[in-house]
């Protein structure tokens, strides 16, 4: 997980969302939802500094857990199939279904953390969480990559799959870092 520099407040981003994209594509909304608690239960409860309180655990598990379901709405909706994954026909379904899983997770914590910390929503929104959008997109494009590894027996390739997200996360450790020297510096 990286730990996003928010003004008042802490929150984290995780790269797990390729795994879930990836077992949603496999398996569908409904079995992802295991996947995606176990996620979110990790990301809250593992390499925090001090124990978060259930109910911000609870939030962060319903959030995914509804981030999962509209991506899976969206994801069939727009003509998605699971199990089965061919390109170009994925292209347009995983684009959609990946944009309203981001939309639905991050929109709920950004509200959570604005709320919280006393600030315009739309600020939080724009300021603290808009410019992680792309790691999901290359989150679709990895699970695209690692499903289709997997519904051809290929296992080799799945670690090429996550080259992307790897290259991703450390892109945006090091934004994250240079958006808290710019607030230490602001204090």
């Amino acid at each position: 997980k990286l730990r996003l520099p928010t003004t008042k407040n802490r929150s984290t981003m995780s790269v797990a969302s390729a795994v879930v994209f990836t077992s949603l594509l496999l398996l569908g909304p409904h079995p992802t939802m295991v996947v995606a608690v176990a996620g979110a239960w990790c990301q809250s409860t593992f390499g925090t500094h001090r124990p978060n309180p259930l109910y911000r655990t609870f939030f962060n598990i319903a959030s995914l857990l509804l981030a999962v379901q509209a991506f899976g709405l969206v994801y069939r909706l727009a003509g998605g199939t699971v199990g089965h994954v061919v390109w170009p026909d994925i292209a347009t379904p995983i684009g959609a279904a990946a944009l309203a899983y981001f939309l639905v997770n991050v929109g709920a914590v950004a509200v959570a953390v604005a709320l919280s910390a006393r600030e315009r929503i739309a600020y939080v929104w724009r300021h603290d969480f808009l410019w992680g959008a792309p790691s999901y997109f290359v989150a679709a494009g990895a699970a695209v990559l690692a499903a289709a590894a997997v519904d051809r027996s290929a296992y080799a390739f799945i670690p090429l799959a996550l080259t992307p997200m790897y290259v991703t996360y450390r892109t945006y450790q090091a934004y994250a870092g240079r958006l808290e020297d710019e607030r230490r510096h602001r204090e």
